[in-house]
């Protein structure tokens, strides 16, 4: 498929996907290639692009005389990225960040005391720059270089774990932390000055393979994402 047939598909499992997503096209709703092929005037070839990609993510499926089928949330790919930016930017945002809350805070800690125990130079090394540019950022109330270099400080922790499944999991951190600030929140300086004292001491921790140190430390980090 051409790249121009590929851009217009994937703008049609943006659209379905967001209506699956907000509950617009609830569980159970059927879908025909030709209905959305007149539906949105494009070739049943592109269609079918988007409908494998959409199927891909447990969205919906196929059944013989029916079309495609949408599933419940419960079988759709709840790491997927655009998965979880569907339902951020939806009405079931506040479950969907309370979920990864949770997960987030269950498994930080843990990535963290892997972190200091197999405490890699330029891993270390890398979450000391962030802590003390976090610091510099703060000074200067530069808010949203504040985030992205908290962002990604969090997502380190998960890769300095040196666990490839923690590893992959960094950019579910990621969406996580963006999404908890909250567009509304955009100018303010949240209650990061009281953390950066956090951040500063888990860098260290790590740095000297302290791992109960850097399990305790995280541990204030991540279970405060339950609470945003």
């Amino acid at each position: 498929m051409d790249k121009g047939l590929v851009s217009v598909s994937d703008e049609l499992v943006e659209v379905l996907g967001r209506k699956i997503a907000s509950g617009e096209c609830p569980s159970g709703t059927t879908f025909t290639l030709a209905e959305l092929s007149d539906e949105f005037r494009l070739s049943r070839t592109v269609v079918r692009e988007a409908m494998r990609v959409l199927q891909s993510k447990g969205m919906m499926v196929p059944k013989r005389r029916v079309g495609l089928v949408v599933q419940p949330s419960s079988q759709w790919h709840p790491f997927d990225a655009r998965v979880m930016s569907w339902l951020l930017d939806g009405p079931y945002r506040h479950d969907e960040l309370k979920t990864l809350a949770e997960v987030c805070s269950g498994t930080g800690p843990v990535a963290a005391r892997l972190a200091a125990a197999r405490r890699e130079d330029s891993s270390a090394a890398l979450m000391q720059a962030y802590a003390q540019r976090m610091t510099h950022l703060y000074d200067h109330q530069r808010v949203p270089e504040i985030k992205e270099t908290e962002v990604a400080l969090q997502c380190e922790i998960f890769r300095a774990s040196g666990n490839k499944m923690f590893g992959a999991f960094a950019d579910v951190v990621g969406y996580l932390v963006r999404a908890a600030y909250g567009r509304e929140r955009s100018n303010e300086l949240l209650d990061l000055g009281d953390r950066l004292q956090v951040y500063r001491e888990l860098a260290d921790a790590i740095e000297q393979r302290d791992s109960d140190r850097a399990e305790e430390l995280a541990e204030k980090i991540f279970v405060r994402l339950t609470r945003e």
